[in-house]
C-alpha cells in the first residue's frame, strides 16, 4: 500500500531570469533568487524541489516572446510530460512583461497540471474557466508591460 502522504507531494521546479550580465554575478541578482526561492519550497512541507531548473540569463522578458524564450518552451515541454507540478520563481516578472502573452503560457501550463507560485505573489494561476482571475492575471500582466516600456521611454530620452 503507497503512502497517502507521498502521494500529495508536489514536485517543485525553479525558475530563475536575470535581465542583465551584472545579475549573474556572485553576489548578485541571480543568488538571491536562487537563496529566496528554495527557502520557499522549505517552507511547504508537501513541496519537493527537483534538481532541475530552468534558468535564463541576460534575457528580456519584455523584449523577448514566450516563443522565442526556449527556457520557456522546455518548461512547458516538461510540463506536457508531467514531469513537474509546480513552477517556482521569484517574483511574477521573472516570468516575463507581456500582456497577452504570459497569461496565456500560464494557463497553458495550468492545461498540464501545473501551477505557477512566486515567493512575492504567491499562486498565480487561476483555476481553468475562472474568467476573474484570468483576468486578473491579464491585468497585473498588463502592468507590468506598461512599467517595462515607461523604463524605455526614460531611459531613450535620457541618453
Amino acid at each position: 500500500m503507497t503512502d497517502v502522504k507521498e502521494d500529495t507531494k508536489k514536485i517543485v521546479r525553479i525558475l530563475l531570469r536575470v535581465s542583465s550580465d551584472q545579475q549573474l554575478e556572485a553576489n548578485g541578482d541571480l543568488s538571491i533568487q536562487r537563496k529566496l526561492v528554495v527557502e520557499e519550497v522549505k517552507k511547504h512541507e508537501e513541496w519537493i524541489l527537483d534538481s532541475k531548473e530552468y534558468f535564463e540569463g541576460s534575457n528580456s522578458g519584455y523584449k523577448n516572446s514566450v516563443a522565442d524564450r526556449d527556457v520557456l518552451q522546455e518548461a512547458l515541454r516538461d510540463a506536457e510530460n508531467r514531469e513537474y507540478d509546480i513552477l517556482l520563481a521569484y517574483k511574477d516578472d521573472r516570468l516575463g512583461r507581456r500582456m497577452l502573452e504570459i497569461p496565456m503560457y500560464i494557463m497553458s501550463l495550468k492545461q498540464f497540471g501545473v501551477d505557477v507560485y512566486t515567493v512575492k505573489d504567491r499562486l498565480l494561476t487561476p483555476d481553468l474557466g475562472d474568467v476573474m482571475g484570468m483576468l486578473k492575471l491579464a491585468m497585473q500582466y498588463g502592468m507590468a508591460e506598461k512599467s517595462s516600456s515607461d523604463t524605455g521611454m526614460r531611459v531613450k530620452d535620457t541618453a
